[in-house]
This record gives C-alpha cells, sequence and structure tokens, in this order.
C-alpha cells in the first residue's frame, strides 16, 4: 500500500504537512510516494488562475501567522522563506528518491527554508542541503537543471492533475484526496480502518 504525498518545498502548509508525516504511525507494509509539483502549475491544471499567496498581502499575512501557529503546535521552526521558488530544491527530491534518503533530504531542505528562513531558489542553499547529507554540491545543482529531472516533474504533475490534486499538500490513497496538513489523522484513521 502507497500513500502518495504532494508537496510543494515553497508552501508552507507543505513544511508542515511534512513535519506531521513524518510523526504518523503508518501500518505495517504501507509507504509514502513523496511527490514534487509546482504549486502553480497544480493550480492553474484545476482551473485556479488566481494570484499567488504570496502576491496577495492580506492573505500572505494572514497564511503565515496560521502557519507560525501550526509549526508552534508541531513544535518546529518557522520561518518566512527570503524566497518563494522551489523548483530546483523540488526537483532535488527526485535524485533523493533515487539515492534512498527522500525523508532526509526532505526534513533537511525544509528545515533550510522553512525553518530557517533560506530562499529555496537559492544555489547556496541548495549547496548546503547537499552538504548535510553528504552530496556533491555540483552534482546536485547540475540535478536539478537536467532534463532527466525537469521530465520527472512534468510526469508528477500529470499524475497529479490524473488524481485531481488541486493544492498541496494533498494526499492520496485508493484514489481518495485529503488536502491540507491538517488532514493527516483523517489519513492515518483511515488507513487504520481500511
Amino acid at each position: 500500500m502507497t500513500l502518495e504525498f504532494y508537496f510543494d518545498l515553497a508552501s508552507p502548509y507543505a513544511y508542515l504537512g511534512l513535519a506531521r508525516l513524518a510523526t504518523l504511525a503508518l501500518p505495517q507494509g504501507c509507504s509514502v510516494g513523496y511527490r514534487p509539483v509546482d504549486l502553480e502549475e497544480v493550480k492553474r491544471a484545476a482551473g485556479n488562475i488566481g494570484p499567488a499567496m504570496h502576491e496577495l498581502a492580506s492573505r500572505k499575512r494572514y497564511v503565515m501567522q496560521d502557519a507560525a501557529r501550526w509549526a508552534k503546535r508541531y513544535g518546529i521552526a518557522f520561518a518566512e522563506p527570503a524566497g518563494w521558488d522551489a523548483t530546483r530544491l523540488n526537483r532535488g527530491t527526485f535524485m533523493a528518491i533515487d539515492r534512498g534518503v527522500t525523508t532526509r533530504y526532505l526534513d533537511v531542505a525544509a528545515r533550510h527554508v522553512w525553518g530557517a528562513g533560506g530562499n529555496p531558489g537559492d544555489e547556496v542553499l541548495i549547496g548546503s542541503v547537499a552538504a548535510e547529507l553528504g552530496w556533491n554540491a555540483h552534482e546536485l545543482l547540475a540535478y536539478t537543471v537536467s532534463i532527466q529531472a525537469a521530465q520527472r516533474q512534468r510526469d508528477t504533475l500529470a499524475a497529479a492533475r490524473a488524481a485531481g490534486v488541486f493544492g498541496v499538500p494533498t494526499t492520496v490513497l485508493d484514489g481518495q484526496l485529503w488536502w491540507g496538513n491538517d488532514r493527516l489523522e483523517s489519513v492515518q484513521e483511515a488507513l487504520r480502518h481500511g
């Protein structure tokens, strides 16, 4: 049984979802398929062509306050990031998947962005993530702009569209969707009761 978890490292709620997902007691044999997507592309594919959260001052202010409250509840650090383009950091997830260290990569990457307020598009930050994982920074940076990584991201977007994903984080299990970090307890309940 695989639980698909769609996220964008530029989303505060995805950061919270990743943190919460890491604490869930999943049943024996259940795995998590981490699916990095670009939130704005997901929204457009679903017909939502409104502006991004960070482009609307009042909405951004609310989301940052709300996310900070959730972070406090989860006992994790929270700081507004210095940038909003997580394309390359998201694509690095595919390298982590190939190397079998997805959860560790996402923990480190999310902490650099949302725990420390870094810019997810900054090559220095991406290099720092690589260094913390013991990877070659140049190799990770090159991979994030590769044709292969871009294709995998397009494939993931197509899968998200097919599943009906319209925002992040979204968990998909047996064709059912749960949207939001605050729905993960419901996912755990669904897993328990089949």
